[in-house]
């Protein structure tokens, strides 16, 4: 997780970099930072090789965290909603942001 986290971050510096170095062009540069999405690949594997570590079962690693403050998991649905927003005329002021789509406070 350490390598992911350090990565996330380096991404969002980017992100912003690119913004502001592209800025004079008019192209705009934003960053999505998505949730953990059950209905992707990703977030089982990781579930397991937590569990894993841990000496559980996925399901009952599952049951350690915390629930989601929306009362449901993020979906790539929502993710991709919030992409197309970015992409969109209402967002045409928006440059060097990280939206973060998410259903749990995501740390700093």
């Amino acid at each position: 997780m350490a390598a992911l986290t350090a990565t996330c971050a380096a991404i969002e510096g980017l992100t912003r970099q690119l913004a502001f170095e592209f800025a004079p062009t008019g192209v705009r540069v934003n960053c999505v930072r998505g949730d953990a999405m059950p209905d992707t690949r990703t977030i089982p594997l990781t579930l397991a090789g937590s569990a894993a570590i841990a000496g559980v079962s996925p399901e009952v690693f599952a049951q350690t965290l915390p629930a989601p403050p929306l009362g449901r998991p993020v979906s790539a649905a929502d993710t991709a909603a919030s992409v197309a927003f970015l992409l969109s005329d209402a967002a045409s002021a928006t440059s060097a942001q990280v939206l973060s789509v998410a259903s749990r406070a995501l740390a700093a």
